[in-house]
């Protein structure tokens, strides 16, 4: 079920990539429009599909399987409409603890559910 799951999440990812277009330079770069940047986040996590499934997948992977789709959807509920959708992490760095927040954006998470 779980690998079903992250291939439904996989061809979610490329039927979005599909619809926003944005030109891969090289692994770490890309270009996008300037009228797809407005009023959405400038995090390069956000326009990166290759990067939103990981962090999808990561958010998802403790999870059993059948919980996935209301994991997504408590996530959804939990953000207001206009925003993107925030996952954060703690990390630890050279004994500090710090929280990486990083948005998604929520067309994406919507097309996987």
């Amino acid at each position: 079920m779980e690998s079903i799951l992250v291939d439904a999440i996989s061809s979610a990812m490329l039927k979005i990539a599909q619809d926003k277009p944005m030109q891969r330079i090289s692994k770490h770069c890309f270009v996008i429009r300037l009228s797809d940047m407005i009023g959405n986040p400038w995090n390069p996590e956000f326009y990166d599909w290759e990067k939103s499934i990981t962090i999808i997948l990561k958010f998802l992977k403790p999870k059993p399987a059948r919980e996935w789709v209301c994991a997504l959807n408590g996530k959804l509920e939990s953000t207001p409409k206009n925003q993107p959708v925030v996952f954060e992490y703690r990390k630890q760095s050279y004994g500090v603890m710090y929280s990486e927040k990083i948005p998604v954006s929520r067309i994406f998470i919507e097309h996987i559910i």
